[in-house]
């Protein structure tokens, strides 16, 4: 693998794969297709994503927030409104269009993620270790460019750390290493609940991913969050097992997406060339994932 670094549009560069886009490849080739190809196909926002990228934002580039966010205050203006809908008034509506052309290219939120932004920080501060990996010197929201197997990849680090070091006896494993940081918002951040979320989520397919472009010699560190009060934080990380397991996952998807693109690019045949789910014809037996509950 060669390793490429650059700093450019990395959402808008369909010329290469990244996680998500194999997540795709990984549950149905021909979502893939419709999502990530597809001419007509409608940019995914939800509020989810939109949270996200904020709060990364807030944490990792705050110097971005004025220049890609805009901030719906609409607080105030329900008050002055008044009344028992006043989102359903001609004066909500219009005040609304204005608000949204004021907005223009940059995403909106609503003023609550505003709110819980800072407050959701100071969580994270107030435990000694996460502030020493978040204050430590690095580059954030770092891209890498990069190849596996003939295949153009792409990844986006939250935070990558080339050489880390700490007074810390916590955090004693990772001195001298790489580090590449990745935060995660979720709702249980102990030990079982972030593993049913690296199950459903293929954390471990992004760990290794990274790791991977990054050279191989990275530690990979997750800081997961709650999005509730208190906000309470861990620190996690993957097996060796699991991580190798999410290489397997990863390098079988960058296969996957190799041979539906050269069918697709020989045929043009959109339906002979990405398949929906497997096995769609029959009749499935499910097993439960085995994780405590």
């Amino acid at each position: 693998m060669e390793l490429k670094e650059t700093f450019y549009d990395y959402h808008a560069d369909n010329t290469r794969i990244g996680k998500s886009g194999l997540d795709l490849i990984n549950k149905s080739p021909l979502k893939f297709y419709f999502e990530r190809i597809w001419e007509g196909r409608t940019p995914l926002d939800t509020k989810a994503l939109r949270l996200g990228k904020y709060y990364h934002a807030y944490l990792f580039e705050p110097e971005r927030l004025d220049l890609d966010f805009y901030i719906l205050k609409e607080r105030a203006k329900l008050a002055q409104i008044g009344g028992a809908k006043p989102r359903a008034t001609t004066a909500y509506k219009e005040w609304l269009a204005n608000e949204i052309e004021e907005c223009g290219i940059k995403t909106m939120v609503p003023e609550e993620y505003s709110d819980l932004a800072q407050p959701m920080k100071d969580a994270l501060l107030r435990n000694p270790s996460i502030a020493a990996l978040l204050n430590h010197s690095g580059e954030c929201e770092k891209a890498i460019l990069w190849e596996c197997n003939g295949v153009k990849m792409k990844s986006k680090l939250d935070k990558y750390i080339a050489e880390f070091g700490s007074n810390l006896p916590e955090l004693d494993e990772l001195d001298g290493y790489e580090v590449i940081i990745d935060y995660k918002t979720t709702e249980d951040a102990t030990d079982s609940g972030f593993a049913k979320s690296a199950y459903k989520y293929f954390y471990d397919k992004q760990n290794a991913m990274y790791v991977d472009a990054t050279g191989g010699n990275a530690k990979f560190i997750f800081i997961v969050q709650e999005k509730s009060f208190p906000y309470l934080a861990k620190i996690h990380q993957l097996s060796e097992e699991d991580i190798d397991r999410g290489r397997e996952i990863y390098q079988a998807d960058v296969e996957k997406y190799k041979t539906c693109m050269e069918k697709f690019a020989t045929t043009q045949d959109v339906f002979a060339s990405f398949e929906g789910y497997e096995n769609d014809k029959e009749i499935n037996t499910v097993f439960l994932p085995n994780y405590p509950r």
